[in-house]
């Protein structure tokens, strides 16, 4: 409800749709940060394939599925939306089967701290400044030639 009336703009007659596909889409970014950090624990293994392979299929799933409920079952967003979300799901189920086949069981004993606290003991500021010779304006003259800005 909030969501909706304050923040985004919806006919009325597809509001309540949208109220009942939320929550699906809210469980979409825990997924993708799941899938992301499992990819992630692939990628330190050196897998490249692997993950691009298994990012692939997923992918195609989840951009094809919703599609095919949409065209032979109904284009609801009550079809189409958690179909998308399962698919991710299976997804991040698979690349995580494969985390867990080559890492093990995760425990927090086997954690090496004091590397931990190295790690993430640097208190001090990391900065990149960009000074363009011919100042500011000449320096953005790129923008205006793509049409950004006056």
């Amino acid at each position: 409800g909030f969501l909706l009336k304050h923040f985004i703009s919806v006919p009325d007659e597809l509001s309540a749709e949208v109220s009942r596909s939320l929550p699906w889409i809210a469980c979409l970014l825990p997924l993708t940060l799941v899938a992301a950090a499992g990819a992630g624990a692939l990628e330190s293994r050196e897998l490249f394939l692997l993950v691009n392979l298994i990012q692939i299929v997923s992918m195609s799933l989840a951009q094809i599925a919703p599609v095919i409920m949409a065209v032979f079952v109904s284009p609801s967003l009550m079809v189409v939306i958690p179909t998308a979300a399962t698919a991710q799901a299976l997804g991040a189920i698979v690349l995580l089967v494969f985390v867990y086949r080559l890492e093990g069981p995760f425990s927090l004993r086997a954690l090496d701290w004091d590397e931990a606290r190295k790690l993430l003991g640097y208190g001090g500021w990391i900065g990149c400044e960009y000074r363009p010779k011919a100042g500011t304006l000449a320096g953005l003259g790129w923008a205006q030639r793509w049409g950004i800005g006056g």
